[in-house]
């Protein structure tokens, strides 16, 4: 896949292991579920990329671009360390923390979509709000619960 463009892929259970994906654009791909253990990523561009449960460990990320990009869940290995990924937000070691817009409203119960495009958030307003991961904007307002919002779930 060497120099490839799979830019906004989605792929679910890939078996990629030791793939060779030297410069290839892939900003925006989504992989669920599956391997890309010890493939080589060296110079690929994976900017605002998701990786959901996907085993990365003993990839070469070497000149790798990860802005914007998100790793929920899998094996990082040494991966882990690589400075390339000091920019993406990474499940278990970067804190999470949502922010609500509103300042009327306290938002307590907290859901990422299936595809971690959104987060759903609901609280002390009685409304929920669906959020884009990417930007962070407010995507919609849903309205007609008549207290609290306890929980979300897409």
């Amino acid at each position: 896949l060497s120099g490839a463009d799979l830019s906004g892929a989605r792929v679910r259970e890939v078996s990629a292991d030791r793939m060779v994906a030297r410069g290839a654009s892939l900003d925006g791909i989504q992989v669920i579920g599956g391997t890309l253990a010890g493939a080589d990523l060296t110079g690929a561009d994976l900017r605002g990329a998701r990786l959901v449960d996907t085993d990365l460990t003993g990839a070469v990320l070497t000149g790798s671009r990860w802005s914007r990009a998100a790793i929920l869940g899998g094996r990082l290995g040494s991966a882990r360390d690589a400075p390339e990924l000091a920019v993406a937000a990474v499940a278990g070691r970067d804190p999470a923390q949502v922010m609500a817009r509103s300042a009327s409203s306290s938002q307590y119960a907290v859901a990422f979509s299936p595809d971690t495009t959104m987060i759903a958030s609901g609280g002390d307003d009685g409304m929920v709000r669906l959020w884009d991961t990417t930007t962070g904007r407010e995507l919609r307002t849903l309205t007609g619960h008549t207290g609290r919002v306890w929980s979300v779930e897409f």
